[in-house]
């Protein structure tokens, strides 16, 4: 998971006006005002590419930090590979794991 979290520091970096000294992994980045709708629909997509999963609309709101990004992509990629979803998982569809603050 390393990996995926440098990956999506990546494109956050890449799209939000944060440097990477500020950008904490556990940081809410809507919350604190970096991240607006339109923004996130960017974030997104370019999640969807790099890591080639599909992320369901009604999960959109967990995706709020680079921790909660990581723990979903690795939810979604288990999942639409067929293997079983990592732990913690909430429901079958892996949603509701938003860790709050």
């Amino acid at each position: 998971m390393e990996r995926d979290v440098a990956r999506i520091r990546k494109i956050l970096l890449k799209l939000i006006d944060v440097s990477d000294e500020a950008l904490d992994d556990d940081l809410d980045l809507i919350d604190e005002g970096l991240v607006d709708s339109l923004l996130a629909l960017q974030i997104l997509n370019a999640l969807e590419r790099e890591f080639d999963v599909l992320i369901p609309s009604e999960d959109v709101g967990n995706y709020v930090s680079v921790n909660t990004i990581a723990t979903g992509i690795e939810r979604l990629k288990a999942r639409q590979s067929g293997s079983p979803v990592a732990d913690g998982a909430d429901d079958e569809d892996g949603a509701n794991w938003r860790v709050s603050s």
